[in-house]
């Protein structure tokens, strides 16, 4: 048995980790269900939030929760990778869930939304499909899916260190991108989203930093980067917070986001604890699975749906049971869009990696002279294993 902090051999599947994502996951339902989307309009049948508000307004923070953990996940499985494994495999967990939960919002909102003061359009819809719609001027079909451009942009970091063959490089810069994130916020003062300086991708960093610490043990370096880290991230929270109370018109403990901020951070650090690490959890597997469409779903799908049919009198029944409808539709996502057709999935994904290695490798081979870059080898081992059980996938987020 390893102590806390040193060496150890690369974990299979992190029970306590499925259960950190689904935690994460109906945190920040609860946020949107209880709090926000009764305070914005979006929830239009409910004009007063429940006494449970008081604390499903911190629901927020479950965002912050995602993108650390997404680094961790991220950077754990990247290692023993090529390139082109890791763009599949990414691709293969987010393209069919995320393209499924856009079809259906699409559908629900233009059917049902008009009360809940939600509409789509076609050039919209085309635009979400790429997951990144901002790039091409249109809002997300769902307000939730902002966080995804976030993801692809730190999957773009990882993948470019995987082309080039230095993932060690990475991982010993970590802690000075976690350095220059505190500096972007603090003295910069970017926006929280700006590509590699805002405060949420210290999040990235610091679960990325925690998932060296796994594998290799603590270091001055380390530690640094991952203090830095936390204080980036949480003056981020506290920032986004204010804009909320703000927004909303209504006030938040500011010590209470802080101190929630380092149980984040605390949580995920106990998986560096063998006993943590190893522990065996029920039904952990397909709760991890379901984190992700649920996240995908629930929000415009359950204003509608709480618009349509909750009322103060049977406020309890209907959130009963669209809560247990928005899990059931995400399972069957997870089931019948994920899971069945993987093997198709990863078949298409890699076909076109192929398509666009090849046009790469030709531009290339026309800009200089001599023979073309090779690009990375089909991998060896069969695609499913970039899927495996082994590796934790995001909620993210």
């Amino acid at each position: 048995m390893t102590e806390l902090g040193t060496k150890a051999s690369a974990p299979g599947r992190l029970h306590a980790l499925d259960y950190m994502r689904l935690a994460a996951a109906l945190s920040v339902l609860a946020f949107h269900y209880f709090f926000n989307g009764i305070l914005n309009g979006k929830i239009a049948s409910l004009q007063e939030p429940t006494r449970f508000a008081d604390v499903a307004k911190y629901g927020h923070l479950g965002v912050n929760w995602f993108f650390l953990i997404s680094g961790f996940i991220i950077f754990q499985s990247a290692h023993g990778k090529s390139a082109r494994e890791f763009a599949v495999g990414r691709a293969v967990r987010l393209y069919p869930a995320f393209w499924a939960a856009v079809a259906l919002t699409t559908v629900v909102t233009i059917f049902w939304g008009a009360r809940s003061h939600l509409t789509v359009s076609p050039v919209q819809v085309l635009a979400n499909l790429t997951m990144v719609p901002r790039v091409f001027g249109a809002a997300p079909v769902d307000g939730v899916y902002w966080t995804l451009q976030l993801e692809i942009f730190f999957y773009l970091v990882v993948f470019s260190f995987l082309l080039a063959r230095r993932l060690d490089l990475f991982a010993r810069l970590l802690p000075l991108w976690a350095l220059a994130n505190a500096a972007g916020v603090l003295v910069l003062h970017v926006p929280d989203s700006t590509p590699l300086l805002g405060g949420y991708f210290a999040l990235f960093a610091a679960g990325a930093i925690i998932a060296e610490v796994q594998r290799d043990g603590w270091t001055a370096w380390r530690t640094v980067g991952l203090v830095a880290a936390y204080v980036a991230s949480a003056v981020t929270a506290t920032r986004h917070i204010q804009d909320l109370a703000r927004e909303l018109e209504t006030s938040f403990n500011q010590a209470f986001v802080a101190a929630s901020m380092l149980l984040i951070f605390g949580s995920l650090l106990l998986l560096a604890i063998p006993a943590v690490r190893d522990v065996r959890l029920p039904a952990a597997v397909a709760l991890g699975a379901l984190t992700y469409p649920l996240y995908l779903i629930h929000a415009h799908i359950g204003y509608i749906a709480l618009t349509h049919f909750a009322r103060p009198a049977s406020r309890a029944a209907a959130y009963i049971g669209i809560i247990a409808a928005v899990v059931a539709v995400a399972w069957v996502i997870h089931r019948v869009v994920e899971r069945r057709p993987r093997s198709a999935w990863y078949l298409g994904f890699d076909w076109v990696y192929s398509a666009f290695a090849s046009i790469g490798s030709r531009l290339t081979s026309r800009s200089r002279s001599g023979p073309p870059v090779q690009e990375d080898a089909p991998p060896e081992r069969s695609l499913g294993d970039a899927g495996s059980p082994r590796a934790n996938s995001p909620r993210t987020n």
